[in-house]
């Protein structure tokens, strides 16, 4: 099917923020719990009261969405420029909505919030142990699909845009490694190119997201790039979804951390042959943290696909829930032309 870059770009729109809202009921729960509490999740649910999304209703989205669409607000009001300023103000304009912020922001971005708006830890002595090693999280592979969206099919520009947007809050190999990679793959498939491209261009963001993360904070933890490749190889191994989902969790813990949820996804997404529904389920359904690789998985599958994959019901309850319109969201990041301005990223 011939889509066009605006179909596209609503694709990785719509696509992250479903996969947000289906996975964030079934967020930290094993598969057999997600599976004995509610069979196999493909519709949209309220979420439980024992999960970070309590108190949303189905179709609402948590932080994995929220913060790549405040960013996208934020450099559209800047007219398009994106430096390190505008991804400072994305933060504390996503950070001024408290319940966000206490609910669902990982310790990474809460923290780095709280200082930008002049909070401080309290007590009189904090440890701070010689690598922070949980900023190794995935909190910019996350939010960094929808944003890549304003590079389209340039790559470049989409690596840099992760450098700019995720490296205040996630400067360190494995984070920057992820993030990186998404970029790289949201753009690739913007240009239309085949989910074989597509889950190269991942691996080869991944490599530059490394290097660019060894510049910030020292992390210790596994390689990203060859996590993600052995994720891959797996996933196109599987006889089956299902089989691939239980091999991966084998591998993978489908944490929070870069190195785990992140590869998981591409391998979802190799294992589902690029089709954005089945993957987007199988990541809700797959455990942990569900909602995130949900997340990445539909942000890059649909801009591969475009938006006409989903269905009209899906597209209508995430506006409506999220008081979105992301049809006309992709139509601005459509005319908006990216103005870079790269220096320094503290």
């Amino acid at each position: 099917m011939c889509q066009t870059m605006t179909e596209r770009i609503a694709g990785c729109l719509y696509g992250a923020a479903y996969g947000d809202s289906l996975g964030a009921p079934t967020e930290n729960r094993t598969r057999e719990q997600i599976f004995a509490k509610w069979g196999y999740v493909d519709k949209l649910l309220d979420p439980p009261m024992d999960v970070f999304a309590r108190g949303n209703r189905a179709g609402q989205v948590t932080d994995d969405f929220s913060m790549a669409y405040t960013a996208i607000q934020t450099i559209l009001h800047a007219d398009g420029r994106v430096n390190d300023t505008v991804a400072k103000e994305a933060l504390l304009a996503w950070g001024s909505d408290e319940r966000m912020l206490t609910q669902f922001a990982g310790p990474t971005s809460q923290r780095f919030i709280r200082q930008l708006q002049g909070i401080e830890p309290t007590g009189e002595t904090r440890f701070e142990p010689v690598n922070v090693n949980r900023c190794a999280s995935n909190g910019g592979a996350m939010k960094i699909g929808p944003v890549a969206c304003f590079a389209k099919e340039r790559m470049e520009d989409a690596l840099e845009l992760a450098r700019i947007i995720c490296f205040p809050t996630h400067g360190n190999a494995q984070a920057m490694s992820a993030a990186a990679a998404v970029a790289a793959a949201v753009s690739t498939a913007l240009g239309g190119a085949s989910l074989t491209d597509i889950l190269e261009a991942a691996v080869t963001g991944a490599a530059w997201g490394e290097q660019v993360g060894r510049t910030g904070a020292t992390t210790a933890g596994p390689s990203v790039v060859k996590r993600l490749r052995f994720a891959i190889s797996l996933g196109l191994d599987a006889e089956t979804l299902s089989d691939a989902m239980d091999t991966l969790r084998a591998y993978f813990d489908c944490s929070g951390m870069a190195a785990d949820s992140v590869p998981v996804s591409f391998g979802l997404m190799a294992a589902s042959g690029g089709q954005l529904v089945p993957a987007v389920a199988a990541a809700a359904n797959i455990g942990n943290d569900t909602d995130t690789i949900a997340t990445i998985i539909g942000a890059v599958l649909g801009a591969h696909q475009g938006v006409a994959v989903l269905p009209e019901e899906v597209l209508q309850t995430i506006d409506e829930a999220n008081g979105y319109d992301l049809r006309g969201l992709a139509h601005q990041i459509y005319q908006t032309e990216v103005k870079l301005e790269s220096g320094d990223v503290k």
